[in-house]
């Protein structure tokens, strides 16, 4: 169980299981082998038990009837050294140096086998104040309050400082290990702490809200993409660009606010159903001013597939009929405005000069090359000669949404903080 070498002053212990009660009765304790003490300059037995050996390192088994090896709460530093692939012994010395491998034995001094020793014994030690001050507030609800909640209110569960960091650690270092539950509190902590983060430590906060920007972006890019390889109704995507408003101001390139989603243009309210309906209104820039958009589907045809004249064609019904319809709305929005803003308590609204925009189709693609570019040129010549219509594709808003991506995600290898102090500098 144990061999001491006066000469090279070395004691080392075979941890052994000698609990005659255990299937493993005189097997090994551990994956690891042996135990070796360096520097050991006696190895003299207890004078109260033949079986005890005295002045051993803190956190070791001094009894051989117990078999050696180390104390049950420090057991985890063995088996942690036990899963390095062909270690079968732990040697501790006086040396002062970091823990290193020697062939098949892992080496370290006493005093980090002691450093490590105190830190799992404060970890838990904390747990286990942690795990009783939430039984006893668990108890104390259930048991307790109910009695009578004023005079006993109940207690909230205890919350220790710094428990999360303590929890987490470097835990999160792989995506994916957090729960739905708590990936939600996780959420609500940084919503509850917002302004404290701002306040302590904007740079930090920037990051993370650059981050939450750039993992939104690719996954509205991802479902917008899918989408578009699909047929989805035009209510589909009014309800997509509904929920991520921010793909809208993409079509201005000035700050947009949605004022509203099929609102009547020609009606007596603003909400009123029996009136003509717009797919969505706006308020574009600082003074108000609305702008109407109109919401086609990624497979309507632009363009006429046969020629008017020889390399020119003329816009599809789909597409001059978005574009009339959109006029047609303004042209009541422009004509009753006064009126249903007194109605609809409306009044920070204006329409100075209403933009009309039309949201349809994809860039023309043609097995022909020629037929293709003279479609291509059809539809460039019609859209840019509109004086207050703009159309755009779908395909054209996801590549805006694909080059805003480029910007706000740092090149590989890059750093958030680094990046922020040089533009800073």
């Amino acid at each position: 169980m144990a061999e001491f070498d006066a000469p090279s002053r070395r004691v080392v212990f075979y941890p052994t299981i000698t609990s005659p009660d255990s299937t493993r009765f005189l097997m090994q304790k551990y994956a690891l082998r042996t135990i070796t003490l360096e520097g050991v300059w006696e190895f003299k037995f207890s004078g109260t038990s033949p079986w005890r050996l005295e002045d051993l390192p803190s956190g070791l088994i001094h009894d051989a009837k117990q078999g050696f090896g180390v104390l049950p709460r420090n057991r985890l530093i063995v088996h942690a050294i036990g899963l390095i692939r062909g270690v079968t012994d732990l040697t501790l010395n006086d040396e002062q140096i970091v823990p290193k491998l020697d062939r098949g034995s892992f080496r370290m001094s006493y005093d980090e086998f002691d450093r490590l020793r105190r830190a799992i014994q404060r970890s838990h030690a904390a747990a286990i104040r942690v795990a009783n001050d939430d039984k006893a507030a668990y108890l104390y609800n259930e048991l307790v309050s109910p009695i009578d909640p004023e005079k006993y209110p109940p207690k909230s569960r205890p919350f220790q400082r710094d428990a999360l960091q303590r929890a987490v650690g470097d835990g999160l270092a792989a995506p994916g290990r957090l729960s739905f539950g708590d990936q939600r509190a996780a959420v609500k902590i940084v919503k509850t702490e917002l302004k404290t983060i701002a306040d302590r430590d904007e740079t930090e906060l920037l990051e993370l809200s650059r981050e939450i920007e750039v993992v939104t972006l690719e996954k509205i890019i991802e479902r917008m993409t899918k989408m578009m390889n699909k047929s989805q109704a035009e209510i589909v995507w009014q309800k997509f660009l509904s929920t991520n408003p921010f793909i809208l101001r993409l079509a201005f390139g000035l700050p947009i606010m949605v004022f509203g989603e099929q609102v009547a243009v020609g009606g007596i309210r603003f909400d009123n159903r029996s009136g003509k309906l717009a797919d969505f209104v706006v308020k574009s820039g600082g003074y108000g001013n609305l702008a109407i958009i109109e919401i086609k589907t990624p497979d309507t045809i632009l363009i006429e597939p046969k020629h008017y004249r020889p390399g020119l064609h003329a816009p599809t019904k789909e597409l001059s009929g978005g574009v009339n319809q959109v006029l047609d709305q303004r042209f009541m929005l422009t004509r009753e405005i006064d009126h249903r803003k007194s109605n609809s308590i409306e009044h920070d609204v204006w329409t100075y000069a209403v933009k009309c925009f039309v949201i349809a189709g994809k860039t023309i693609v043609e097995e022909n090359r020629q037929l293709q570019a003279a479609k291509r040129k059809s539809f460039e010549f019609y859209r840019h000669n509109l004086v207050d219509v703009t159309v755009l594709t779908f395909d054209e808003l996801l590549d805006k949404l694909k080059a805003l991506l480029v910007f706000l995600k740092p090149p590989e290898g890059s750093n958030w903080s680094n990046e922020e102090k040089l533009l800073g500098d």
